[in-house]
């Protein structure tokens, strides 16, 4: 392109995006479907699976959930406990 050649103006976007006329070539990040939640069952059969001594790439095949998963059931208490109630920093006089 030579020095000072105006850039023509695109007649119509067509329903693209500012971010698709000033960069088309870039890539979208591909946004990641997060995995369901465990339940107390879940937790219960991948602790007896690791129990029987299957790691834990065998538990995550087995039970077609995530790495991070299955070394958080194991690792953390099968019911979580409660968070306690933060205590307010405003105090009101009785």
């Amino acid at each position: 392109m030579a020095t000072g050649t105006p850039v023509p103006a695109p007649t119509s976007t067509r329903g693209l995006s500012i971010a698709d006329l000033i960069h088309p070539a870039t890539p979208r990040p591909k946004r990641f479907n997060r995995a369901t939640e465990l339940t107390r069952d879940d937790r219960i059969r991948i602790r007896a699976l690791h129990d029987f001594g299957h790691t834990y790439r065998e538990i995550a095949a087995r039970t077609q959930h995530t790495l991070n998963q299955i070394h958080r059931a194991i690792q953390d208490p099968v019911t979580p406990q409660k968070k306690k109630p933060r205590k307010g920093a405003i105090r009101t006089p009785l």
